[in-house]
């Protein structure tokens, strides 16, 4: 009994084994595809892509900062009309 159970995960993890390396192999060449893709690629093309990538970037870093902006804006306001209440209501 034991030495089926042994012989059965043995099969079934050679299996997986080759699957694995398949599964491997065929990501690898996808990967040399699409490198090879990217070299033909003109060098004015290349950068365009990389002008994209900074703006879309700025873009997204700008819109952080106005929510953050906007958020310290509110508290500030916030703040400053919860100390005027205090100090219009005097010493309790």
């Amino acid at each position: 009994m034991v030495r089926n159970t042994k012989e059965s995960l043995r099969k079934t993890l050679n299996g997986v084994k080759l699957a694995n390396n398949l599964a491997r192999n065929e990501n690898l060449a996808q990967i040399r595809m699409v490198n090879s893709q990217g070299t033909d690629l003109p060098v004015t093309k290349r950068q365009l892509l990389g002008i994209e990538r900074k703006l879309k970037l700025n873009d997204e870093l700008y819109t952080f900062l106005l929510k953050k902006r906007a958020v310290f804006k509110y508290k500030k306001h916030r703040t400053l009309l919860t100390t005027k209440l205090l100090t219009l209501q005097g010493p309790t």
